[in-house]
């Protein structure tokens, strides 16, 4: 075998590790958002209009803020040196649906000793193993999450003066 065949052994057995690298991540992901519709309760997977019109799922995947963000597959998630970076956006809404608010959640997956890291919003992270990734045991990331949307919405923040 030459030293041009060696390379090339190497690099295609690279590019496999990378696309399963990837692709383990991103399925990651995409079980996140899924598991988190579970967790919360939600009465349907989506919101409808006050009209009963269909509106979008109360969790989705996918990337971007606001009004730049956009839905995905976890399929179409890509990876950036190892980490795959994705957004969970999440709609809550009043009972009677006359106001809804999206709530956008930054968050990466990436490999560590231990299994897998995620990261939310850049300060706060969770290890979860190898074995609760696969079984789906997710809830140390949606209590973050929960915990986050609770301290968002907690009426006591609003200022009022009387």
């Amino acid at each position: 075998m030459s030293v041009y065949e060696d390379i090339q052994d190497l690099f295609e057995k690279r590019e496999s590790a990378l696309s399963l690298q990837l692709h383990l991540l991103a399925k990651a992901a995409g079980d996140v958002a899924g598991g988190l519709r579970v967790y919360l309760g939600l009465p349907s997977p989506r919101w409808n209009y006050p009209d009963g019109k269909a509106g979008d799922a109360y969790v989705r995947l996918g990337l971007g803020q606001k009004s730049q963000f956009e839905e995905k597959p976890w399929m179409a998630l890509s990876s950036q040196g190892g980490v795959v970076p994705f957004t969970l956006s999440v709609c809550i809404h009043t009972e009677d649906r006359t106001f809804r608010a999206f709530y956008f959640f930054s968050m990466s997956v990436r490999f560590c000793d231990d299994g897998y890291l995620f990261e939310i919003e850049g300060d706060r992270q969770q290890v979860i193993s190898v074995d609760d990734v696969k079984s789906g045991n997710l809830a140390p990331i949606y209590d973050m999450i929960v915990a986050q949307l609770k301290a968002v919405l907690d009426p006591e923040r609003i200022l009022i003066n009387n």
